[in-house]
């Protein structure tokens, strides 16, 4: 280990997933999933053990808070320019603050997997969503790779088409929407 460590401060709350799609209309978010381990810790052990945690597809949130996370769900897929899918793990406070918590661009398609729940609860399939039927078209999986940028600026010069990350030409980005960040950095 190193000689220099990250302190963050514990935040009380419910643990939400909220999964957001791609398609040729825009970005969607899927119903979000509370996450509610037995232990009370979401650790490896409930993570990956059938049984060890209980969810909810939707969460059991109000309809304002559920449109919240969605919100937040979808501005971090769009600020960091991903595509396809990405789910943004979230808690919501005591006092209904969202604290985003990390974001994960390759969701797992295991049996305690909450991607897939979001995507049933939802009205689709699977196999639709990872072919792109859903959405009407194939995932782009190549924006993965290097020259993402040069895409993002093709796609851009297209009629009718804006990259999803809002670059502006002196290099900079400016993000309106307000989320909270637990890492020291930020609290």
């Amino acid at each position: 280990y190193g000689e220099t460590v990250m302190i963050q401060r514990f935040i009380s709350g419910t643990e939400v997933a909220v999964s957001v799609i791609d398609g040729p209309d825009g970005i969607r978010a899927l119903p979000a999933v509370e996450i509610v381990p037995e232990s009370g810790m979401y650790d490896y052990h409930a993570r990956y053990t059938a049984g060890t945690t209980e969810f909810f597809c939707p969460a059991r949130l109000s309809e304002e808070m559920a449109a919240t996370v969605s919100e937040v769900g979808l501005t971090v897929h769009s600020v960091l320019g991903l595509s396809d899918l990405s789910r943004s793990d979230v808690l919501v406070d005591d006092d209904g603050v969202v604290w985003f918590l990390e974001v994960n661009v390759a969701p797992g398609m295991t049996e305690t997997s909450l991607l897939p729940q979001a995507i049933s609860v939802a009205g689709l399939s699977v196999g639709e969503v990872l072919a792109g039927g859903a959405a009407g078209h194939a995932p782009a999986r190549a924006s993965a790779l290097p020259g993402q940028a040069a895409r993002l600026e093709r796609v851009a010069q297209e009629p009718g088409r804006r990259p999803r990350l809002p670059v502006e030409r002196a290099g900079t980005t400016k993000v309106q929407y307000s989320i909270h960040c637990s890492c020291t950095l930020c609290t």
